[in-house]
C-alpha cells in the first residue's frame, strides 16, 4: 500500500466523503480508514489516510498539519 497518514480533529460528523475531498487536494487515496465507536459507529473524529506517494504525503502534512480547522472544531488538522 501507500503512505500512511495519521489523522486527528476530524469532526466526529465527518464522512468519508468528505475525509477523502480533503486529501485528494494532494493527490491519490489509496485508503481512508475512520475510526469508529465499536457500538454506535459514530467517529472517533481520527482516521488513517494512505497516499500513493512519499510526495503526496508531504505535501497534505505540509498544507494540512496545524493549519486547517474544519468546522465545528476549534482546534486544525493533526497529520
Amino acid at each position: 500500500p501507500g503512505v500512511k497518514l495519521f489523522v486527528g480533529s476530524l469532526p466526529r460528523e465527518m464522512g468519508k466523503d468528505d475525509a477523502l475531498q480533503i486529501f485528494t487536494e494532494f493527490g491519490k487515496v489509496e485508503e481512508l480508514h475512520i475510526f469508529t465507536e465499536k457500538d454506535s459507529g459514530q467517529s472517533k473524529g481520527a482516521a488513517f489516510v494512505y497516499m500513493e506517494t512519499q510526495e503526496q504525503a508531504d505535501a497534505a502534512i505540509l498544507a494540512l498539519h496545524g493549519k486547517r480547522t474544519i468546522p465545528p472544531m476549534t482546534r486544525p488538522l493533526q497529520v
